[in-house]
């Protein structure tokens, strides 16, 4: 049989036009330095338990601080390995994104976890189980738990129903004017707030007046006012 015959193939040129590369500034090169505390505190939390913890490989861990924005970010190419002295677990997490925003003051990450439990004598089991206890009382785990078994009073926690009010409906829940004054102006939201706070809880009045004027001299365009007042048979939200 004769061999068969060799393919001639030709390959036409095709230009493709590429997306925009934005080039960004490079990682600090003494990142964990300078940001290692902040990140720290935000992945762990401030826990005396989260103190226990330990990030073995940090150094995996590069940072990149965007002056512009004010906004911190991190992410590591291989799994951070953390010890957890207090709980008896040691953790693989894959670092996808890690953002903190100084202005804002908020904290976004996310990952995936897996975790494995550490090896240790009697003493050492009996103190890992005793703390594994004391974290799952009031996590969100045993909220949720409890949620599905129907158990959340007996469990010790406290559910409120939030209403959502449309806003053309606000007038109905929240005066928009005290007298001829704005609810809106700080003496009449002040006023407003002894009103409601005065005869329960002078001290708590205080706060919330502090807190209101803080809210009105920076946060007011950023995010809404709340103030939660215990009526005796719930939890009144009023938000501003």
């Amino acid at each position: 049989m004769p061999p068969p015959a060799p393919l001639n193939i030709r390959l036409r040129k095709n230009t493709a036009t590429l997306n925009e590369v934005v080039v960004t500034a490079a990682v600090d090169k003494n990142g964990w330095a300078q940001y290692g505390s902040t990140f720290t505190k935000d992945f762990l939390s401030y826990s005396a338990f989260a103190k226990k913890c330990v990030i073995v490989n940090y150094q995996a861990i590069r940072f990149r601080r965007i002056k512009k924005d004010n906004i911190l970010k991190a992410y590591s190419k291989e799994p951070l390995k953390i010890r957890n002295e207090a709980l008896g677990y040691e953790l693989i997490y894959w670092l996808d994104e890690y953002e903190h925003q100084f202005a804002r003051q908020v904290v976004f990450y996310k990952g995936n976890a897996q975790f494995t439990e550490m090896k240790g004598g009697k003493r050492k089991t009996e103190y890992w189980n005793k703390n594994r206890q004391m974290a799952y009382e009031g996590s969100l785990t045993h909220f949720i738990r409890s949620v599905y078994e129907g158990t959340t009073a007996k469990e010790g926690f406290v559910v409120n129903l939030i209403k959502t009010v449309p806003y053309k409906d606000i007038n109905l829940y929240i005066p928009a004017f005290t007298d001829t004054t704005s609810i809106y102006s700080a003496p009449a939201l002040t006023k407003y707030i002894e009103s409601l706070y005065k005869t329960k809880d002078s001290i708590q009045a205080a706060l919330q007046i502090n807190k209101v004027q803080q809210w009105l001299a920076a946060l007011r365009n950023r995010m809404p006012f709340v103030i939660s007042l215990d009526t005796g048979k719930g939890i009144q939200a009023y938000f501003f």
